[in-house]
């Protein structure tokens, strides 16, 4: 499963529906840093993740001490790669090829311990050189938040895209959220900044703020407002999260009390909301 940076109501959805059944999912994403990724791994509900970067981002940089300890007892695999050799994975499981040349990684710890995936082969142009090159992945399932989309499906997304685009578009099947649905003439109006086209979306649903806590802009590319970073969420996420038991209770009060988004903005309160817009 490819899990956008946005896509935070989508992932809230994910855990209700599987919370305690074990589902085993393989978690792709560029960082596994926002409080609903972090919460769907320390839950349980991922047996691997394959990312560049798994830790608290804000307030500041700092490992996260639980998936620290799942790590250390082999209850979840951790794969990581760079950034930008993650994504090269993505885009060549959208492309349709094998693999994709990767150069920076040659000779770097994150290819020895990717070996399964990284491969230096002859140059196939040039008999003196050698090449690295990176297996293409491609998910079952990617959740994507944009900022709006027509019935169709095609979606404007907000950036920056981070896997929004390659893991979307290498992935089997596409559920997209959206602040709103617009008419089919405003994407047509639109449709430079249309970076999601419907054929590869599977489901779309009207989400609004589901990008909740992280932020959303939206005004730069002419779909309305936007919203800013919830920073005093993120932070008791961080406060909570540092045992089991302060984990179990902020999921109980975020995740599985509030049964609909609608609840879930209900407790944000409109002061909140109006403050982050």
């Amino acid at each position: 499963m490819n899990s956008g940076a946005y896509a935070n109501a989508a992932l809230r959805e994910v855990i209700r529906q599987h919370w305690g059944k074990a589902p085993g999912f393989t978690l792709i994403s560029t960082g596994v840093t926002t409080p609903y990724k972090i919460s769907l791994v320390l839950g349980g509900l991922a047996k691997k993740i394959i990312t560049s970067n798994y830790s608290y981002v804000y307030p500041t940089p700092r490992p996260i001490p639980l998936l620290q300890q799942l790590g250390k007892a082999g209850q979840i695999e951790i794969e990581t790669w760079s950034l930008y050799s993650l994504e090269q994975r993505l885009m060549a499981g959208a492309l349709g090829v094998g693999f994709m040349p990767a150069r920076s990684l040659v000779g770097t710890d994150v290819a020895r311990e990717n070996a399964h995936a990284f491969k230096v082969m002859a140059d196939p142009f040039d008999d003196q050189a050698t090449i690295g090159v990176v297996k293409a992945l491609r998910p079952d399932i990617s959740l994507v938040h944009g900022g709006v989309a027509d019935c169709e499906g095609n979606t404007i997304l907000s950036p920056p895209y981070f896997a929004g685009i390659w893991g979307a578009r290498a992935s089997r099947e596409v559920i997209v959220t959206v602040e709103r649905i617009v008419p089919a003439e405003f994407i047509r109006q639109h449709s430079a900044l249309v970076k999601l086209p419907g054929h590869l979306v599977k489901y779309v649903c009207p989400m609004p703020f589901g990008a909740h806590p992280q932020g959303l802009a939206s005004e730069s590319i002419g779909v309305g407002e936007g919203y800013g970073e919830d920073y005093e969420f993120i932070r008791e996420f961080v406060e909570a999260s540092k045992d089991a038991a302060g984990l179990e209770a902020w999921m109980q009060k975020w995740i599985f009390a509030c049964e609909t988004e609608d609840k879930y903005l209900q407790r944000l309160g409109s002061e909140r909301i109006l403050y982050l817009k």
